[in-house]
């Protein structure tokens, strides 16, 4: 466990982006969100805890690492297609181990499309927690684009701010930096002109992320996601 006074939070730098894919997929491959693998014909996702580690070979004894469904027969918990990886010889000659449906949840490209998203809109809020040179968790959000939102257009004003992402390496946890990330990114919110509300959403089911808003004085909307029947939005107020 780290000690909090330990932890740096600054504003994101480019050379942060590889290391914030990481702890982003490890962060959000946990229960309650389960986003690790899915399947590619149904797209329902697997978490970490559904899935298992195997092998195999190719026709020149080389080891291939895979991982594949616990269900039954290796077959999709939802649609019953197979997932099972199969092995396969390239064009260049070497062999790998694919399977066109079933795939990794989170990849590079779709975390920067992410982040990227954000960049773009206004007044954007980047940060990253580090410990002894280390990128440890990171937050972002931006003014509340409503149009994106309508289902909280009667609940938020214009200048609401939004906090689209946080999340924290699960190696890192329980040592306060989750607090520090949203303490930073609330300070950086108040600085805006116009900005009365922080919102964020989570999921009820994640006990350690609700206790911890709660803490810092979030509060519910009273709007759950229309997508997700388990995900809440919070709100801050923000204070002079």
């Amino acid at each position: 466990m780290l000690n909090k006074m330990e932890t740096k939070i600054r504003k994101y730098e480019e050379r942060d982006f590889v290391r914030i894919a990481e702890v982003y997929k490890s962060a959000f491959a946990e229960q309650p969100w389960n986003e690790f693998m899915k399947c590619k014909r149904c797209e329902v996702n697997y978490g970490k805890d559904e899935v298992r580690r195997g092998y195999g070979y190719s026709s020149i004894g080389a080891r291939l690492e895979y991982v594949e469904p616990k269900t039954e027969n290796r077959e999709c918990k939802k649609c019953g297609v197979s997932l099972s990886a199969r092995v396969r010889q390239t064009q260049g000659g070497a062999y790998v181990l694919t399977n066109k449906d079933f795939t990794e949840f989170w990849s590079e490209s779709d975390v920067k499309k992410d982040l990227s998203f954000a960049e773009a809109q206004s007044n954007p809020i980047i940060l990253v927690a580090e410990s002894q040179g280390i990128l440890v968790g990171f937050t972002w959000g931006y003014s509340i684009p409503l149009a994106e939102f309508p289902f909280l257009a009667a609940k938020v004003g214009e200048g609401s701010v939004y906090m689209d992402e946080i999340a924290v390496d699960p190696s890192f946890r329980r040592s306060g930096i989750g607090k520090q990330l949203c303490h930073s990114f609330v300070e950086s919110a108040s600085s805006l002109a116009g900005a009365g509300l922080v919102v964020l959403r989570t999921d009820e089911n994640n006990a350690a992320s609700m206790s911890m808003f709660r803490s810092l004085e979030f509060e519910s909307l009273g709007v759950y996601d229309p997508k997700f029947e388990s995900r809440l939005y919070l709100k801050r107020e923000i204070r002079d």
